[in-house]
């Protein structure tokens, strides 16, 4: 079971629950009191010894959480210990979709199988010399549903409409990369289909492999907070092979103070290039015209005049900017 017990630390509750007897039964009196207390505990606990054989403690929470009613008088009278029951827990696990580290307390967000979401914490304990006296789990479940992704964003009719019409690809991932969400324009400029999604199309599958472990990495940093938000150049791919630039901006989608996907925009830099490109032309074509053109802007002040212009005038470019137009009606750019 994660992490290693043998990691010392202090912890002055796991110290007392280790004074208890060990042999599986209740501790007895002056401990009583404080079995009761974490006994009724809405978190899941757990503890082995130093050894990590032997279960110390475990509340009727931790068995309601791993699904092990059926074992509990064999965990407390010590027929079965902890290299038997760890297995059993991490059978119940899908996968860790997030770890970190709280003094030397090991923090991860775990998903169960049966896809609620709960916070595992593992705290090593001290005895009164400062030896390793085991380690105290505890699990806090998260109330997280994998089938609620229809978000209060997305049942906002107004919002969810924005978001469809969009001149941007949006989409959302959860933490290992699975796609939950894309708006029509994704789906339009991938090629991809709803189906594709639902048969549990991965964002990195979209990403050519030699792009992949970067994309890995950037997304671990966000997810810690290292870094910034300012766009993460990548190519996608395509449905049919082929590939475009793209930019990507990302905010983390939090459930219950828990991150569990991404939320993206995505900037196609190929249209981006387009656009420019054609602005390029149209800016040489008006530059080259032997027609006079002007641009005004909403106050009637010229704000662009091509060279023909300048020549029909006798103004230079500069002697032109600024003017009005009435001063144009009036007789000239006088």
């Amino acid at each position: 079971m994660a992490p290693d017990p043998t990691v010392k630390g202090d912890s002055p509750v796991g110290a007392t629950l280790h004074a208890s007897n060990g042999n599986g039964s209740r501790p007895s009196t002056p401990l009583a009191l404080l079995d009761t207390i974490v006994a009724a505990l809405p978190q899941g606990v757990y503890a082995v010894d130093a050894s990590a054989e032997k279960i110390t403690y475990f509340n009727d929470r931790f068995c309601e959480l791993f699904g092990l009613w059926h074992l509990k008088d064999k965990m407390r009278d010590g027929t079965l210990n902890n290299r038997e029951v760890a297995p059993l827990i991490e059978a119940r696990v899908r996968g860790v979709a997030i770890s970190s580290r709280s003094g030397n307390a090991v923090v991860e967000t775990v998903e169960l199988t049966d896809g609620r979401m709960i916070r595992r914490t593992a705290t090593p304990m001290a005895d009164a010399a400062g030896a390793s006296a085991g380690m105290l789990y505890t699990f806090d479940d998260l109330h997280f549903d994998k089938d609620e992704m229809d978000e209060a964003w997305k049942s906002n009719e107004k919002y969810r409409e924005l978001v469809e019409n969009l001149p941007l690809i949006v989409f959302e991932i959860d933490l290992a990369g699975k796609f939950t969400y894309a708006n029509k324009l994704a789906f339009k400029q991938s090629g991809y289909t709803e189906d594709d999604l639902a048969r549990g199309y991965n964002v990195f599958d979209m990403i050519p492999p030699g792009q992949r472990a970067v994309a890995v990495r950037n997304l671990g940093n966000f997810l810690l907070g290292r870094g910034g938000n300012t766009g993460f150049p990548y190519t996608f791919v395509r449905r049919d092979g082929s590939s475009f630039p793209v930019n990507v901006v990302a905010n983390i989608i939090y459930k219950y103070g828990v991150p569990v996907g991404l939320r993206a925009l995505v900037i196609n830099i190929s249209e981006q290039e387009r656009a420019e490109r054609e602005r390029q032309m149209l800016t040489v074509a008006m530059e080259q015209s032997p027609a006079g053109i002007m641009i005004m802007d909403a106050e009637g002040a010229f704000s662009y005049a091509n060279p023909a212009l300048a020549a029909q005038t006798g103004y230079t470019h500069d002697e032109i900017l600024g003017k009005h137009i009435t001063d144009y009606l009036g007789g000239g750019l006088a």
